[in-house]
């Protein structure tokens, strides 16, 4: 083999390499950032959150807990609310292509909405 198609081939691998990699850490870093909105409506995490960026005192404090989190059951119940309405357009989405799309790309698209559910799947409540 000739030295520059060593190189060329070295050179794509390399690229490859990094389209991989750079594919992969995205998926992760994606993920990490729908478990933290996840993890925020727990319970109490989104009144720390507020008591510490707000610099509350603890006569605020005591008055803000409340109202925080009467609105972190709304933004969870919201939440939840426009996960079922996705869920439910994408599977209207679905029962219409079905008629118009052959068996294999029928299991195209299926593949494709599986490797969103894990980011749809409903957290704990707060």
């Amino acid at each position: 083999m000739k030295l520059h198609t060593k190189t060329a081939l070295i050179i794509i691998g390399t690229l490859l390499i990094g389209f991989v990699l750079g594919f992969t850490s995205n998926i992760f870093f994606l993920k990490s950032r729908f478990d933290k909105v996840k993890d925020f409506h727990r319970r109490g995490k989104m009144t720390n959150f507020f008591v510490e960026k707000l610099d509350l005192t603890d006569q605020q404090k005591e008055l803000a807990e409340p109202i925080i989190d009467k609105y972190n059951v709304r933004f969870h119940k919201h939440g939840e609310e426009m996960r079922d309405k996705i869920e439910g357009l994408v599977d209207s989405l679905r029962t219409e292509l079905k008629p118009i799309l052959t068996e294999e790309q029928m299991k195209q698209l299926n593949k494709r909405y599986r490797r969103f559910t894990p980011f749809m799947r409903k957290p704990p409540r707060p």
